[in-house]
């Protein structure tokens, strides 16, 4: 998900309002140093690791549906979250 919005009178940069979109409309704070595990999880993983509740659920599952009608991705096997190595993954 990419945040979207417009430049507000209170955004000095485009970083800044990219900062405040972000924590406006994905709940993803930035910040200059961001120490982070990469993880790989399902979206209803990811939706519950957010805490967006019963309507980000559903959109985690509307979205995985639509993947998999349109594109012909394959549905997530229900699996413990996995940290990402740094180097990233190969897809086959």
């Amino acid at each position: 998900m990419l945040p979207g919005g417009t430049v507000e009178k209170t955004d000095v940069t485009p970083e800044a309002t990219l900062h405040r979109e972000a924590a406006e409309e994905a709940r993803l704070p930035l910040t200059e140093v961001r120490p982070f595990a990469r993880m790989l999880a399902t979206p209803a993983q990811a939706a519950a690791l957010r805490g967006w509740g019963p309507p980000g659920e559903r959109q985690a599952q509307l979205a995985a549906e639509t993947a998999r009608e349109r594109w012909g991705l394959p549905a997530a096997r229900a699996a413990a979250v996995e940290e990402i190595p740094t180097e990233g993954v190969r897809l086959s």
